[in-house]
C-alpha cells in the first residue's frame, strides 16, 4: 500500500481523445434540439411556398393590369389613327368639292377674265417661271402645293403652258399620295389658260390606252390616277370615265370583252374614284368608319354610277375565275 501510484500513461497526440457517451439528458437535449430544427424548416418551406404563392398571384394580377392597359393603349390608339384617316378622307372631300365649285363654268370664266385683266401687272421673271416648270417635271408633294399656286398667281406663265402640258404628263415622277395635289395645282393652271387642261387629257389619255408590250406600266397606272382626281376635281369632263373603266375591264363600247382585265389599272381606278365615280367604299375605308363609329358618304360625281360599279364587279370576276383556272 505504501508502493508509490505508476505515473498516468501520456496520450499520444496523434490520437484523437475517445468521444464521450452522451448521458440520457443531453441525448433528450439533442433530440429536442433537432426536432426544432425540422419543425423551423418546415414552417420556412410553408412560409416560402405561401410568399412564392402570393408573388405568382401578386406577378398574375399586374401582369393581367398590363394586359389590359397595353389593349386600352392599342385600342386608343387604333381609334386615333381611325380618326386621323376618316378626317384626312373628309379633308380630300371637301377639296374637291370645293374644286368642282371653283372650275364650274361660270366661276370659270370669271377666273379667266380677272387673270387677263391682271395679265400686265403680272412678273415675267424667266429664272422664276423655269423654276416652277423645273419644279412641276421633277414632281410635287402635298407640301409644295402652297408655294406653287401662289407662284402661280404671281407669275406670267403665258410662254410656258405648252413646257407645263409637257411637265405634268410625265406623271411617273409624282408620286400616288402626291397625285391630288398635282391636281390642284393643274386647277390653278385650268382657270388661267383655256387649252392647258385639253392637251393635258389628251397626253395622258395617249399613255392610259397604250397596249404593246412595252407600255410603262407604272407610269399608266400614274397617267389614270391623275386623269381620275382631274375629274374629280372638276378639271377635265367626267365623259372621259367611262372608256377609262372599260379600258381596265378589257370591255368594248358595247359591252363586248375584248382584252383580258388590266388588273392592275382596274386596282388603281377603285383606290383612287370608287367612292365617287362608282358609289364602291373600299373595304380599308369601310373598317376605319366602322372604328370611329360615325357615318361616312361621299357625293358621286357621275350620272350612273351603278353601271360602272356593275362593269367593275364583272371584271373582278373575271380575274378570280381566272386566278381560280390558273
Amino acid at each position: 500500500s505504501d508502493k508509490p501510484k505508476p505515473p498516468p500513461k501520456k496520450r499520444d497526440a496523434k490520437q484523437p481523445p475517445k468521444p464521450r457517451k452522451p448521458t440520457p439528458k443531453q441525448r433528450a437535449v439533442e433530440d429536442a434540439r433537432a426536432a426544432d430544427k425540422v419543425a423551423k424548416a418546415a414552417l420556412d418551406a410553408e412560409a416560402s411556398k405561401a410568399a412564392s404563392s402570393a408573388q405568382c398571384r401578386l406577378d398574375a394580377i399586374a401582369a393581367e393590369k398590363q394586359k389590359k392597359a397595353d389593349e386600352e393603349r392599342r385600342a386608343l390608339q387604333r381609334r386615333q389613327e381611325a380618326e386621323r384617316a376618316v378626317a384626312d378622307l373628309r379633308t380630300q372631300a371637301s377639296l374637291r368639292a370645293d374644286a368642282r365649285l371653283a372650275n364650274a363654268p361660270e366661276a370659270l370664266a370669271q377666273s379667266r377674265k380677272t387673270h387677263r385683266e391682271k395679265l400686265r401687272s403680272l412678273k415675267s421673271d424667266l429664272k422664276k417661271c423655269t423654276t416652277l416648270v423645273r419644279k412641276v417635271q421633277l414632281g410635287i408633294t402635298a407640301d409644295d402645293e402652297a408655294k406653287l399656286l401662289n407662284d402661280i398667281k404671281a407669275l406670267n406663265l403665258t410662254r410656258y403652258v405648252s413646257e407645263l402640258v409637257d411637265a405634268v404628263s410625265e406623271t411617273r415622277k409624282t408620286k400616288d399620295r402626291d397625285c391630288s395635289a398635282l391636281a390642284r395645282v393643274c386647277g390653278a393652271l385650268h382657270s388661267r389658260f383655256e387649252t392647258f387642261s385639253g392637251e393635258v387629257q389628251k397626253k395622258l389619255l395617249i399613255v392610259v390606252e397604250e397596249r404593246s408590250d412595252d407600255a410603262d406600266d407604272k407610269r399608266q397606272r400614274a397617267a389614270l390616277k391623275l386623269l381620275l382626281e382631274l375629274v374629280l376635281h372638276g378639271i377635265i369632263s367626267s365623259e372621259v370615265v367611262d372608256p377609262l373603266l372599260r379600258r381596265c375591264c378589257g370591255v368594248g363600247p358595247k359591252g363586248k370583252v375584248r382584252f383580258p382585265v388590266d388588273a392592275p389599272l382596274l386596282g388603281a381606278f377603285l383606290k383612287t374614284g370608287g367612292e365617287e365615280l362608282c358609289g364602291v367604299t373600299s373595304r380599308k375605308a369601310r373598317l376605319l368608319i366602322a372604328e370611329v363609329g360615325e357615318t361616312y358618304t361621299r357625293a358621286t360625281v357621275v350620272e350612273d354610277p351603278a353601271s360602272l360599279a356593275q362593269l367593275a364587279l364583272e371584271a373582278t370576276k373575271r380575274v378570280s375565275s381566272k386566278l381560280l383556272s390558273d
